[in-house]
């Protein structure tokens, strides 16, 4: 790797076998790793271990160590939340704005509590503000991803650990279920009357009807959960991918819409009704 400096060589093997240990890759992908990171455009064009993630973590240790940009050039946009590192010889191209999303106030929060007055929605709430599961995921549960003796649950195909609450209201609802249709073969956790004798889930409609109206809607206390990790665990977008299974540009975006929430005074924040940035290409 000419032209790097050991100091500069020595900052990205850490980072690189960092990420070889959380994506479980062999020890030997990081010194074969830093042979590419000077060549251009090899961050947009690898997958998994050289992908999104890793440009975001050397990135990072390049811009606050002040290090040469142009040795790890030719990056992919990361959907316009951090800025692009320009080929050697380049211009870096400018930097997108980035809409903050503000997170919601206890009383907003309180109030999706006191609305959900039902079991079923109770539990909704607590799976959308403590686990960050979509409406879609919560209505895709099935019995089979309850682990009560485990303590765990697995929603959208990540595990979960499970809390006291949660379990509390999966106890209650799961009490409060076996009374009301106790010969139900549907799979799904969450049901009513309409689908209790069928396997549909239940409607979207029918199960953010408790907090239609509000600021904290389900889909906002999802992204205000996923939020708190950013601001609470250093905005680290593996930390992030790692506790919610969300994609790694996701990941990205709430790392440094946390970052620049904590960097920003609190007077020159904006109303917290602000919804979840979207991908350019993603509904």
């Amino acid at each position: 790797m000419a032209g790097v400096e050991t100091g500069d060589r020595a900052g990205c093997f850490q980072v690189v076998a960092e990420l070889c240990v959380v994506d479980r890759q062999p020890p030997q992908m990081a010194e074969g790793s830093l042979q590419l990171i000077s060549q251009p455009g090899v961050f947009a064009a690898e997958p998994g271990i050289l992908g999104r993630l890793l440009l975001a973590q050397v990135w990072a240790r390049v811009s606050s160590a002040g290090w040469s940009h142009g040795r790890i050039g030719g990056v992919a946009d990361l959907g316009g939340d951090v800025a692009e590192v320009p080929p050697e010889g380049g211009v870096a191209q400018p930097q997108r704005p980035l809409i903050l999303i503000q997170p919601l106030q206890p009383a907003e929060i309180d109030q999706a509590a006191s609305a959900a007055v039902t079991p079923a929605a109770r539990l909704a709430v607590a799976l959308a503000a403590i686990h960050a599961a979509r409406p879609r995921a919560i209505r895709e549960l099935h019995l089979g991803d309850i682990d009560l003796g485990n303590r765990r649950l697995v929603i959208a195909g990540t595990p979960r650990p499970l809390d006291d609450l949660t379990r509390n209201l999966l106890l209650a609802w799961l009490q409060h279920r076996g009374r009301r249709w106790p010969g139900t073969a549907n799979p799904h956790l969450i049901i009513n009357q309409q689908t209790a004798m069928t396997t549909r889930a239940v409607s979207e409609n029918w199960l953010t009807g408790s907090c239609r109206g509000l600021r904290a809607t389900l889909e906002r206390l999802r992204v205000d959960r996923q939020l708190e990790e950013a601001l609470t665990h250093g905005a680290d977008p593996l930390h992030l991918a790692a506790v919610f299974g969300i994609d790694d540009t996701t990941a990205i975006k709430y790392a440094a819409i946390a970052r620049q929430l904590l960097e920003t005074p609190a007077e020159q924040h904006g109303p917290s009704g602000s919804s979840e940035p979207k991908d350019p290409g993603r509904p």
